[in-house]
């Protein structure tokens, strides 16, 4: 098992499965304190609507992780809706986290 460090994680792109979109790169993490485990990846929008309505970030869920590789982040979702990038089609059951 190899150990990655938040510094690690952030230097991988992220990317989408469904779409073969490349979403960027880790901004930060959530961690739930109280059950001690990663809740979401925290990536930056891209969209220039983003600068006018103040949201720049947006979520990724742990459990849409499908894979962590040397060098980038496979995830499931569709990323490929330009008029706010932090909607997608989620495509696993909704209570999988």
């Amino acid at each position: 098992m190899k150990i990655c460090t938040l510094t690690e994680l952030c230097k991988k792109e992220v990317i989408s499965i469904d779409c073969g979109k490349k979403l960027g790169y880790p901004l930060d993490i959530e961690l739930s304190v109280k059950h001690g485990e990663l809740l979401n990846l925290i990536m930056p929008c891209k969209s220039t609507f983003t600068l006018l309505s103040g949201k720049n970030t947006y979520k990724i869920r742990w459990c849409d992780i499908e894979r962590i590789g040397q060098d980038v982040i496979w995830v499931l979702g569709d990323f490929d809706r330009k008029d706010d990038c932090c909607d997608r089609n989620n495509k696993r059951d909704k209570g999988c986290c």
